[in-house]
């Protein structure tokens, strides 16, 4: 399975669902593209650097044999085409990576990309595309990271969508990926003194469905849509709406773009027993376990559960109608403090 790994301040990272807009030359034929990482916000480390690359510029990064779903969407087409795009080799550690694919022609809507290609379930009349959001995350081992950070980022660099469509998606330009999923970060540490060893660490939501299969209009899906789902959780984030009017706004914008699910479960667990000795220790500094989750998740009653490498657990609570901050927004990482 192939792997986009974006640096979380002495870390690299995997992206999320997010999309641009606009319309494309209806002639335009490629056979590959160039695309972009954005950064993602927020502080998440104890030094209190903000957003994701410590080490170098807040940057994410690209990693050999990453792989784009492309569409071509046509508007008297009743199912777009499609076909899966590799990036380079030589593309570990880039910001930018050139990705190569079967021979394709722009539709009338242009085309439309997706990250990653994996993901992608199925295309359907009317332009739909189907995704699918799974319920569980593998730690990548082979993530690097140095410094005092060795050891203490925990991730699956598959966990993240991303997405950009028409104009700003040609072959003669860079294409900058924007963001929809947010990042949860939990981060554990000990203040007994005592060392446990984390295996596993779940998110169940207790109002909203975390995984399940996602179908969305291609065309539907705007910069202006995507940029109103990010003011809108930071609007919420930050009290300047009610719960209520959050909801109802956010339902609004996904059934603008033909947003329908089929839900099948509200936990997210993240696996990290490919960790050195099948578990990661906890000390007396922070672990930082990040998992990708869709917007809106986690604005109400949530649970945090680690599960130790002798298969006993424990469950923290936390309450997202208290603590706004706890919603997830598109790029952004919020922290969940848990100690032992």
């Amino acid at each position: 399975m192939t792997k986009m790994k974006r640096v979380f301040g002495m870390m690299t990272l995997a992206a999320l669902l997010a999309v641009g807009s606009v319309s494309c030359k209806k002639a335009e034929t490629n056979s590959s593209f160039t695309f972009g990482l954005p950064t993602v916000e927020g502080v998440w480390a104890d030094e209190g650097k903000a957003y994701i690359d410590m080490v170098d510029g807040n940057k994410m990064k690209w990693y050999d044999g990453d792989q784009m779903m492309i569409y071509s969407v046509d508007a008297t087409n009743t199912t777009p085409t499609t076909g899966v795009f590799t990036a380079d080799a030589g593309s570990t550690g880039a910001t930018v990576a050139h990705f190569n694919g079967p021979q394709m022609t722009a539709g009338s809507y242009g085309y439309f990309a997706f990250y990653p290609a994996d993901k992608a379930v199925s295309v359907s009349a009317d332009n739909y595309a189907t995704f699918e959001v799974g319920n569980t995350q593998t730690y990548d081992k082979n993530l690097n990271f140095t410094g005092s950070y060795a050891g203490r980022i925990l991730m699956d660099p598959r966990g993240v969508v991303a997405a950009s469509t028409c104009a700003l998606l040609n072959g003669n330009t860079t294409v900058m990926l924007n963001h929809i999923f947010g990042f949860a970060n939990v981060r554990v540490k000990s203040t007994s003194g005592a060392t446990k060893n984390v295996k596993s660490v779940s998110i169940r939501d207790n109002k909203k469905n975390l995984t399940g299969e996602i179908t969305i209009q291609i065309p539907a899906i705007t910069d202006a849509r995507l940029s109103a789902l990010q003011t809108l959780g930071t609007n919420y984030a930050n009290g300047s709406i009610t719960q209520e009017a959050y909801l109802s706004q956010l339902n609004s914008i996904l059934h603008e773009m033909g947003y329908s699910a089929q839900p099948n479960g509200n936990v997210v667990t993240l696996d990290c027993s490919d960790y050195a000795g099948g578990a990661v220790p906890i000390n007396n500094k922070n672990k930082y376990f990040f998992i990708p989750l869709r917007p809106g998740a986690l604005i109400d009653s949530f649970t945090v559960t680690l599960t130790y490498d002798d298969n006993t657990t424990k469950e923290f609570n936390f309450n997202g109608n208290t603590d706004r901050q706890y919603v997830i927004r598109p790029g952004w990482i919020n922290n969940i403090q848990v100690e032992i």
